[in-house]
C-alpha cells in the first residue's frame, strides 16, 4: 500500500490516516453460441411438466458479487417434446411445433418461453357433433401454448385442429366445444 501526500509544512504536518479497503469484486462474463445439436430441458414445476428441445442461440451469462446474475439473448426452439401432468393424474406427452423461443432479459426472473406442441390422435366426432354426417375417425391434434416469465407460474391454452378436415368439419367442430371454459378444454385434453 503506498500512499502519496503533499509536502508538508510544520503547520500542516497533522495528517489523517487512511484504513485500506478491501474492494473484491468477483465478475463473471460469458457468452455462448449454443448450436443445434445441444437440448435444453426446462422444468415447470408450476404445472408438473418439462420441455426437452432442440435449440441453438446465443445467449450471455454476467454475474457480479454486487449484481447478482443475468442472462441476456434468444434461444430458438427447434423440435423436442412437452410433458405435463393434466388433472394431477394423466401424463401427457406434446411434440413441439418449430419455431419457440426462451428469451434472456437481465436476471432470471425476466426469462420467458414461448412455444406450442401438439398431440396426434384419430377419433370419432359422433360424440360432440351427433346429427352431422361425418363417419369414420378423423385426425385431431391437441395444442398446448405455454407462453410467459419461466419463474412464474405459466397458464398453458390449449385448442384444437383438424389437419385434415374440410373447412365445414372443423367449423361444426369449433362451434360445438367450449374452449373459453378452461376446465372442460383440461379435461377434453385428459
Amino acid at each position: 500500500f503506498i500512499q502519496f501526500q503533499p509536502r508538508q509544512t510544520e503547520e500542516t504536518l497533522i495528517t489523517e490516516k487512511e484504513e485500506p479497503t478491501s474492494s473484491t469484486e468477483l465478475t463473471f462474463d460469458f457468452t455462448f453460441h449454443v448450436t443445434h445439436d445441444a437440448v435444453v430441458v426446462l422444468q415447470l414445476e408450476s404445472i408438473g411438466g418439462t420441455v426437452n428441445a432442440r435449440a441453438d442461440g446465443r445467449f450471455q451469462l454476467l454475474y457480479n458479487s454486487n449484481n447478482g446474475l443475468n442472462l441476456y439473448g434468444n434461444l430458438s426452439l427447434h423440435s423436442g417434446d412437452v410433458k405435463i401432468s393434466l388433472l394431477n393424474a394423466v401424463n401427457t406427452k406434446f411434440t413441439m411445433n418449430p419455431g419457440g423461443s426462451i428469451n434472456f432479459d437481465g436476471p432470471l426472473e425476466n426469462m420467458t418461453v414461448n412455444l406450442s406442441a401438439y398431440k396426434s390422435s384419430k377419433t370419432t366426432l359422433t360424440n360432440i357433433l351427433p346429427d352431422a354426417d361425418i363417419t369414420g375417425s378423423v385426425d385431431v391434434n391437441a395444442i398446448i401454448r405455454l407462453s410467459g416469465p419461466l419463474m412464474q407460474r405459466i397458464e398453458p391454452t390449449f385448442s384444437f385442429d383438424l389437419p385434415n378436415s374440410s373447412s365445414t368439419t372443423r367449423d361444426l367442430f369449433y362451434s360445438a366445444i367450449d374452449t373459453m371454459n378452461t376446465e372442460n378444454v383440461t379435461k377434453q385434453f385428459a
